[in-house]
């Protein structure tokens, strides 16, 4: 983590706090990613934010900016990923890279211009997977809003011999530098949060089996 050398700043207000030390203010922080892309989708950005990016709409307002980003992700040794937005084929890729496996809501493999389904499928020698993702009008209007799984991973007995396949062979991939290239973007109005996944069990509820 890149320190702040202005104790007064907000991200120098949250590390102080995190070292266990009084602040002259409380840090406030948070992300409003969905108010901005929604007022710049639909052009109703309020007239003294306008032309002013993200970060400089949190300065303005006295608010930090929180990030959260990947501090890794998994190359997915074996598998060949397919993902098609209403049975057109947006993108392939044989052993991706993928930041939060099984989640599969990338954006270029969920189309984010347009509402609709996209089928993500995962093939492996040990049999196909498929993950169904809904996209809708409302979440356009959003801006950028994650899509809504409607299928999960593993829908019979045979599917867990696949995703242990692909586990079994999943290599970690650090991506350390996107998290300080997003540390020098915020500045020292923000704190980027490197995000971790799911635990297991909750990952096993919400994205495997639903």
């Amino acid at each position: 983590m890149v320190g702040a050398k202005d104790k007064s700043s907000m991200r120098g207000r949250i590390t102080t706090v995190l070292q266990g030390q009084k602040p002259d203010r409380l840090p406030f922080i948070d992300r409003i990613e969905l108010w901005y892309g929604s007022k710049s989708h639909q052009d109703t950005m309020p007239q003294r934010f306008q032309g002013m990016s993200l970060n400089d709409v949190h300065r303005v307002i006295g608010m930090g900016r929180q990030k959260f980003s990947a501090p890794y992700a998994f190359k997915l040794h074996g598998v060949e990923v397919v993902a098609a937005f209403e049975n057109e084929i947006v993108n392939r890729e044989f052993e991706p890279v993928s930041e939060y496996f099984p989640a599969a809501w990338a954006p270029e493999q969920v189309p984010r211009d347009k509402a609709g389904t996209t089928l993500i499928e995962f093939i492996t020698p040990l049999g196909k997977l498929q993950m169904k993702y809904v996209y809708a009008d409302s979440m356009v209007q959003m801006g950028g809003a994650e899509p809504l799984l409607a299928e999960h991973l593993i829908k019979s007995q045979e599917d867990y011999r696949a995703v242990e396949y692909i586990l079994e062979r999943a290599e970690f991939v650090p991506l350390f530098e996107n998290v300080l290239k997003d540390e020098k973007m915020l500045g020292d109005n923000g704190f980027v949060v490197p995000c971790l996944h799911r635990l297991p069990f909750q990952q096993l509820l919400l994205e495997y089996l639903g």
